[in-house]
């Protein structure tokens, strides 16, 4: 279940999880996302220009490890 959180360092992040649990774990997963929707489900705000997006494992509590590739960003619409 996505969950939005703030961020305990700033107020200027927000942190959306889109994947939790053990589900999956082990194997690839695609994920598709749509950024403007999300900074406003994190933001309460429109969205300006892309700046900088974090992808990570932070924050578990545990011991976790990830591998990401092929990241890409698409622009709606033509």
């Amino acid at each position: 279940m996505e969950s939005a959180i703030p961020s305990a360092h700033t107020s200027q992040v927000g942190m959306l999880v889109v994947v939790s649990g053990t589900g999956g774990l082990g194997s690839s997963q695609s994920l598709r996302r749509n950024v403007a929707d999300d900074y406003r489900r994190v933001c309460g705000a429109e969205p300006g220009n892309v700046t900088s997006v974090a992808v990570n494992t932070d924050n578990t509590s545990t011991k976790a490890v990830g591998h990401y590739a092929d990241i890409r960003f698409e622009c709606a619409g033509g």
